[in-house]
């Protein structure tokens, strides 16, 4: 699929991705079970925003985000 590396499963929405130790620390993603939803830069869902559809296989998030999501909202 492409992805590689340390992974974790986000089954919750995270205001502050520092919280299970993922600030600052996502370059790929796979969304699962139908879920979209926007990633944020800064933590409490502000800052410049990335969104994502059901079923997306993002293996690298570009460079403008690589390494500065700070947390998450699944829809």
């Amino acid at each position: 699929i492409g992805l590689s590396g340390p992974y974790s499963l986000l089954a919750a929405d995270y205001d502050n991705l520092s919280a299970i130790g993922w600030n600052d620390r996502i370059s790929s993603f796979k969304s699962l079970n139908g879920y979209g939803g926007r990633f944020w830069t800064d933590a409490i869902h502000s800052g410049s925003f990335s969104d994502f559809a059901p079923g997306a296989i993002v293996t690298y998030v570009g460079d403008s985000y690589n390494d500065r999501f700070s947390s998450v909202h699944r829809s």
